[in-house]
């Protein structure tokens, strides 16, 4: 289905008679399943690594096949000489004008020197597989990591050795958007004039749902930056469009986050993880208490001063559902419309509270990440952090140091101050989403001051307070997620023995349990044997859900990612 698709690509950018008019060179061949199709058999060449794959194609041409016995040949692309080829073949890529009408059609392998199952442990390195071609020793220098890959080493030996040619060759879009390919990229010149997309399991063989795609190169100058790619289904049904970029000229997501790590802060809430700012790596973004928890930890701390934006950038990665065709995507460095969009930002600090990829575990250190009070969770004792909860609540979050020796200097630095003196330096007891009373019937608006703020952003008043203010910019999509949250808190600590601290990872773990999996790691179990918290939790994970489904079109919006 797709060779029939590919050869219709060419007529779109060679004209109906293209056959009839190129000279056409399939240079890695297999058994000859890109000729299908095909009609000119005296303009069509056919070369492959394997004689057992020449020997079934001669066997086939015996059978009827469109093709010409001696135009089909064992031939080693990646090392021999473009001597060894039939003296025809030589004709058309010895001569500048021939070879301006003369096709190579290639699926070339995929096979690469490691894959991410062998980078993070659980495959083989197949070095062996890309380096030991000559092409490899002549083009590594000029495209470093690329050259890794076999596909780009017949792009470039084609680029190189057969300029001014058209090349249509499937792959993966490595070559267009990898960041390991940029040196690729500014090597081969060339015009991209159409392609397509498809799923990559719909070939013989390939089990992952990534996209494949067909591209028509008229080789010459430019380097690629840009494109706009047909979108097929498995059935072969035209879906739509998607826009294809290099990212060359663009700056990464993880850029703009590094650029809050050295703010003035008081308080480390956790470490994010960010090894990659790709959607096929979106497993690498999660939160855990401490950096030294994170094998080959890459990536930056949450604090008081940055925990905003770190909100927006779990938001941003996690709420997209992934699928084969954003695969590829890379998460960008956003526009300034996000600054001014605090509903967004709330919306993204609520949906990473509530993350699967939050794995902060109070046993791993102290847990800021309780959105609650006590007393809406019926709480049998104290927690020993409240800074999440007067963020969302619309509470001052002071950052100013204690004074060793007053009543208040075994509370966290945040929580200094917030009262009128020492004496008041107690957990809050009766607190929701509305203004609140404390036990004497005043509101906690005159008995907690804090500086009521536009904006999300930090802001410090003259004593040092970092106010937040989240309260009034709560979507209702958000508020039924910390609904849902309380419930479920709520219903954790009516059990015997429950935590006062516990995060959202320590509540699933508690009533889920862990297992074995067949690798000899541990992993929580999916479902509890619980029906009242499978219920609860699954209220949560919908809202969560609605959530995430709200904060996508400004993902997009706001350039985090492009379409």
């Amino acid at each position: 289905m797709w060779v029939q698709l590919s050869q219709r690509y060419f007529s779109l950018v060679l004209g109906e008679r293209w056959q009839d008019e190129y000279d056409i060179w399939d240079c890695c061949g297999g058994t000859g399943n890109l000729e299908v199709g095909l009609v000119n058999k005296y303009r069509i060449w056919v070369s492959t690594l394997d004689q057992q794959d020449v020997d079934v194609m001669h066997e086939r041409i015996k059978n009827g096949a469109n093709l010409l016995e001696s135009h089909v040949f064992r031939f080693d692309f990646l090392n021999d000489s473009f001597d060894k080829l039939p003296q025809g073949l030589k004709d058309i890529i010895f001569n500048p004008a021939r070879r301006r009408k003369f096709v190579i059609y290639i699926n070339p392998p995929y096979a690469e020197a490691g894959d991410i199952r062998q980078r993070t442990g659980t495959g083989q390195n197949k070095t062996d597989v890309s380096v030991v071609h000559s092409t490899y020793d002549r083009y590594v220098d000029k495209i470093g990591l690329a050259g890794r890959e076999l596909f780009a080493q017949f792009l470039m030996r084609i680029r190189d050795e057969i300029p001014s040619c058209i090349v249509g060759q499937f792959s993966k879009l490595k070559h267009l958007q990898s960041p390991n390919f940029k040196a690729f990229r500014q090597e081969f010149h060339g015009a991209l004039e159409k392609c397509f997309l498809v799923t990559a399991d719909t070939f013989d063989n390939v089990k992952g749902k990534f996209p494949i795609g067909f591209f028509v190169w008229r080789l010459g100058e430019g380097t690629f930056t840009e494109t706009t790619a047909d979108v097929y289904d498995r059935n072969g049904e035209f879906i739509g469009v998607k826009t294809l970029l290099s990212y060359d000229n663009e700056h990464s997501i993880n850029d703009w986050l590094i650029e809050t790590r050295n703010r003035p802060s008081m308080l480390q809430l956790g470490f994010l993880s960010t090894r990659a700012h790709d959607v096929q790596d979106i497993n690498t973004v999660y939160i855990k208490r401490d950096k030294a928890l994170i094998k080959s930890a890459r990536g930056t701390w949450i604090t008081d001063a940055n925990v905003i934006e770190a909100g927006v950038y779990m938001g941003v990665c996690h709420s997209i559902e992934v699928d084969w065709l954003n695969d590829r995507d890379q998460f960008l460095y956003p526009g300034n419309g996000w600054n001014d969009d605090v509903e967004f930002q709330t919306d993204c600090l609520v949906f990473t509270l509530f993350s699967g990829a939050n794995y902060v575990k109070s046993a791993d250190g102290v847990n800021h990440w309780i959105p609650f009070t006590e007393e809406e969770v019926g709480a049998k004792d104290c927690f020993a952090s409240h800074f999440m909860g007067d963020l969302i609540s619309g509470r001052a979050v002071s950052t100013k140091p204690s004074q060793t020796g007053t009543a208040a200097s075994s509370m966290p630095p945040y929580q200094v101050e917030l009262f009128a003196d020492a004496r008041d330096a107690r957990p809050y007891q009766a607190s929701t989403l509305q203004d609140s009373k404390t036990p004497s019937g005043e509101s906690n608006a005159t008995s907690r001051p804090h500086k009521t703020v536009n904006s999300v952003g930090p802001v410090k008043n003259d004593s040092e307070t970092l106010c937040l203010c989240v309260k009034g910019n709560l979507s209702p999509a958000a508020r039924a997620v910390l609904e849902a949250g309380r419930e479920l808190w709520r219903y954790y600590h009516a059990q015997p023995n429950a935590n006062p601290n516990a995060s959202y990872y320590d509540i699933r773990l508690h009533f889920q349990g862990m297992k074995k999996t067949a690798s000899g790691k541990e992993q929580m179990n999916a479902t509890s044997s619980d029906e009242t918290y499978n219920a609860l939790l699954a209220n949560l994970r919908a809202a969560h859900k609605t959530l995430a489904a709200q904060i996508v079109p400004k993902v997009y919006a706001y350039g985090f990612l492009k379409r």
